[in-house]
């Protein structure tokens, strides 16, 4: 479901407070931000005329790696 505030905020974010100018590169990471707002900041950073990279992540899912992982894989 789109809601307007998620592309109202990400204009402003992306317009006001990182002021992207085209050809310029914005490293979106995304730590438990939900998928619907992501989407927003990238169609507003293309919308400006740059070039979206998107890094999402969950704290659950690292909680899970590390406790479903080994002693070995983490040296």
């Amino acid at each position: 479901m789109n809601d307007p505030r998620h592309a109202n905020l990400a204009r402003l974010l992306v317009t006001h407070s990182l002021d992207l100018q085209p050809g310029e590169n914005c490293l979106i990471q995304a730590l438990d931000v939900p998928l619907e707002m992501v989407l927003a900041l990238v169609r507003a950073v293309f919308d400006a005329g740059a070039n979206p990279v998107v890094n999402m992540t969950s704290e659950r899912i690292q909680r899970e790696i590390a406790a479903g992982a080994s002693d070995g894989i983490w040296c």
